[in-house]
């Protein structure tokens, strides 16, 4: 017999809902939702009361409405989900569980440690490029190509080359973000000045061949505007940058506010995954045995990242600058967070099990409590790759969607050796298509192979 159940939920827009599907709610009791408020619930269906299911409220960073208003433009919800602790892969210690090198540490540790602070890792994934930049593709002739192409594997070299350090004694070395930025700009500045020099001693020659290669360009005053910088923004009092609020960097100060002591969903033994504008959270299942009230440390937690510079003449897409695609895939335990801005996050799942095996920093450890799984994520890689963008095959233009599908042929394979395709569809109807495979049975890093690029 179906029932119809009228479920009150406050006065905001509801972006996104999740049901428990990992087997640990058979009778469908638990729903979570979120909303442009910043409030996140837990619905129990089975209430008797319809005008009163919530059984928890909580909210991640503190409420910025103190004259009306129902939505939050730091904290607005756009994704929530229950994932399967078993899509999470074991990992031996701390640092290969969050992706942090073994001398690193995460910032705030030494305070606490009941927030596990990603957002610096993103900084050191490889092919992630701090600047979305046009380069003006030319065609020339043969005569001409020899002197001025650039090869596939010359781009991604210089890609990679200004992600990752040379080797790990330059890891603390390692560039600012703005640094970075300015050898990127400095770089395509020096191109374009060697550009117009060719031309100038090339100006009789007037073959055109489109078949014979492509050279980038781009004009010496490149202006950027930061992710957190919106086009239509006047300027006025109550419009706070996202930058002002948290410095852009920092998760500090937005640990979840539970407004019950109850656990969540009576500790239904699965972790939550939250994506607000920016930002991502993963809250550990309650334990009331081992946590009294609703939190259960440590929370584990993303501040913006997908940042990115982007050339002014394109500043529209910071407008579509927001966290609401996403796709799971359990089989491999990834999770793939998506901003309409064009960018998606793979997010790898993993777990710290209890045990004296598992290798935590000593002022982690003494911060956790009574032995139990801690489950965590690191991010694998940013798509599209920066040599797709160095090279213009990522559009000036919003996402529409994002899809995965197991790859022909691999249906039988086990979980682990199943092959996965990631498709990003832009709003002119360019396809990026990638392959999602695990590298290992028994490791936690997930391979990506470009399959279109």
């Amino acid at each position: 017999m179906d029932v119809t159940q009228r479920v009150l939920n406050g006065d905001a827009n509801i972006p996104c809902i999740s049901f428990c599907n990992t087997g640990d709610d058979p009778d469908a009791r638990w729903l979570l939702t979120t909303d442009v408020s910043g409030y996140c619930r837990v619905m129990d269906l089975h209430c008797q009361s319809d005008d009163h299911p919530t059984a928890q409220k909580f909210r991640f960073g503190k409420s910025v409405f103190n004259h009306g208003g129902t939505f939050d433009q730091h904290n607005a919800g756009w994704t929530i989900m229950f994932l399967d602790r078993r899509s999470f892969q074991p990992t031996q210690s701390f640092h290969d569980a969050v992706g942090i090198a073994g001398d690193d540490s995460l910032p705030g540790l030494k305070s606490g440690g009941r927030v596990w602070d990603l957002s610096d890792t993103v900084d050191r994934v490889p092919n992630n490029s701090p600047v979305f930049a046009y380069n003006k593709l030319q065609a020339r002739g043969s005569s001409r190509s020899a002197r001025r192409w650039r090869t596939r594997d010359d781009d991604r070299a210089l890609a990679e080359s200004m992600q990752t350090p040379a080797n790990e004694d330059e890891v603390s070395n390692t560039r600012s973000r703005r640094e970075v930025t300015e050898v990127i700009v400095q770089e395509l500045a020096a191109q374009a000045a060697e550009e117009l020099v060719n031309d100038d001693a090339m100006s009789t020659d007037s073959e055109y061949d489109a078949e014979a290669g492509s050279v980038e360009y781009i004009d010496n005053d490149v202006a950027l505007v930061e992710d957190d910088a919106d086009p239509e923004d006047e300027g006025t009092e109550d419009s706070i940058s996202y930058a002002a609020m948290y410095g852009g960097r920092r998760i500090f100060g937005n640990q979840p506010y539970f407004y019950h002591q109850n656990g969540i969903c009576d500790d239904l033994p699965c972790p939550i995954l939250h994506a607000s504008v920016k930002n991502v959270y993963l809250l550990q299942p309650s334990k009331q045995k081992l946590h009294t009230g609703a939190f259960s440390p440590p929370v584990v937690g993303l501040a913006n990242p997908l940042r990115q510079a982007v050339q002014s003449h394109f500043s529209y897409l910071n407008m579509f600058d927001r966290l609401n695609m996403n796709a799971y895939i359990p089989a491999l335990g990834v999770v793939v967070l998506a901003s309409q801005k064009g960018r998606a996050a793979v997010l790898a799942l993993t777990k710290l099990k209890a045990g004296s095996s598992t290798r935590y920093p000593a002022e982690v450890r003494e911060s956790l409590g009574p032995p139990k799984t801690n489950y965590a994520m690191r991010v694998e890689c940013v798509l599209p790759f920066a040599h797709q963008e160095m090279k213009n095959q990522r559009p000036f233009a919003p996402l529409h969607g994002i899809a995965v599908g197991p790859i022909q042929g691999t249906e039988g394979l086990r979980d682990g050796r199943k092959r996965w395709r990631l498709l990003m569809m832009y709003q002119d109807h360019s396809v990026f298509s990638y392959e999602i495979k695990r590298r290992d049975m028994r490791d936690s890093g997930i391979g990506l192979e470009v399959v279109i690029p």
